[in-house]
């Protein structure tokens, strides 16, 4: 299915290359061959731009936990490293020189792409190089002090914190994913390895799974009681993977042997194509980008290396391709009636007898059921009062 520009599409004449929600999800950064800005999550319109009086290219960027703070690293032509800055006041309070950082003397690549920030610490931000290091920066003020080590034996293309912020994940070119003590930089383990490049990580939002994507395709790890495990693999290849951090969703990223590109929406439990919006084949301009779910899963923003920004929708475009088995994937995770009764109203466009299932469930988990249900030879769901 193609994927045409909605009536909120943003054109602008920067080559996009990033998209970061803020955690109230109301704006988000854009980030591009010029720089970096924050945006409208209703109009998809720039707010303002974030002052670099350098105007260096942003790669990748990311957003503090308390919405206060973005990091971005910079673009290879304007000489690596990372910008810090600060939201409110809308200033440049560090730009890091990818010399500062840099351990290997001997290495010319500058390209910096994964970059975070930990979840519990807003001072604290990991990054890595394709020189083959990972930077773990504490900032203080307008002044910082880090810790770099190698990492691996090919460019570091994401890295991850675990949810307690005490572990940070790499994935590398070299096809492994490893995992790292952030105070030390030792090595706690190599979770995955003998994969071909490895392109982009992401964890679940409880951290007990972990999406790889890459040239050998979509895997998902176990990383509770035997990290590493791998739970299902999908055979596409991947350059982006995200996931939904409410109904649990992944979204990859990625292209076709023809170069043109696609976004695949799976089911993250076990790994079922839900959705695939082909990106428009003509011209490499029109491809997609980079993906980003809206923190309350409410939407998937998508943007096209062009510049063009648009939106795809939970409820009219992912949930109704939803199989019967999967309702208990859908709102396994509300706990209270008012969560419930927002994923009741996300349905609409849902099958009667999906709808059907997810209304006994909620009367099953309010202890208010006054209905039995039984199914006939047709497997379709009935209802009669007890």
């Amino acid at each position: 299915m193609d994927v045409s520009p909605t009536s909120t599409d943003t054109v602008r004449e920067e080559r996009l290359k990033n998209l970061q929600h803020f955690p109230d999800g109301q704006r988000f950064v854009y980030s591009s061959n010029e720089g970096a800005y924050i945006c409208n999550s209703a109009t998809l319109g720039i707010i303002y731009r974030l002052k670099d009086d350098d105007r260096r290219g942003i790669n990748r960027c990311a957003v503090s936990p308390d919405s206060r703070r973005v990091a971005g690293t910079v673009h290879s032509r304007d000489g690596g490293g990372v910008n810090v800055w600060d939201v409110e006041s809308n200033q440049l309070i560090l730009h890091i020189a990818h010399n500062k950082l840099s351990i290997n003397s001997t290495s010319t690549e500058t390209r910096r792409f994964g970059v975070q920030f930990s979840p519990v610490n807003c001072n604290l931000i990991g990054t890595g190089c394709f020189d083959r290091t990972i930077s773990v920066v504490t900032l203080s003020g307008n002044t910082f002090t880090y810790l770099t080590w190698t990492a691996h034996s090919n460019s570091v293309t994401d890295v991850t914190f675990n949810i307690e912020g005490t572990e940070l994940v790499s994935c590398s070119f070299d096809g492994t994913v490893k995992r790292w003590n952030i105070t030390t930089g030792e090595l706690i383990d190599v979770i995955i390895e003998n994969e071909k490049s490895v392109k982009s990580i992401a964890f679940n939002s409880d951290c007990r799974k972990l999406m790889l994507a890459g040239s050998s395709g979509t895997t998902c790890l176990s990383m509770s009681a035997a990290p590493g495990t791998v739970l299902w693999k999908r055979n596409t290849h991947g350059l982006e993977v995200k996931w939904d951090p409410r109904w649990g969703w992944v979204a990859v990223r990625g292209r076709y042997k023809d170069g043109s590109s696609y976004i695949r929406i799976l089911n993250g439990a076990g790994g079922r194509e839900i959705r695939v919006f082909d990106g428009r084949p003509d011209d490499e301009e029109n491809w997609f980008w980079s993906i980003n779910f809206h923190p309350e899963g409410r939407y998937l923003l998508a943007g096209y290396w062009k510049g063009t920004i648009i939106k795809i929708s939970n409820q009219n475009d992912l949930m109704e391709h939803i199989d019967v088995r999967e309702v208990n994937e859908i709102i396994k995770g509300a706990k209270t009636w008012e969560e419930i009764r927002k994923v009741v109203g996300m349905v609409g466009p849902l099958s009667e007898e999906i709808q059907a299932l997810i209304h006994l469930r909620v009367l099953l988990m309010t202890r208010k059921a006054p209905y039995s249900h039984r199914r006939d030879t047709r497997t379709r769901l009935i209802y009669h009062k007890t």
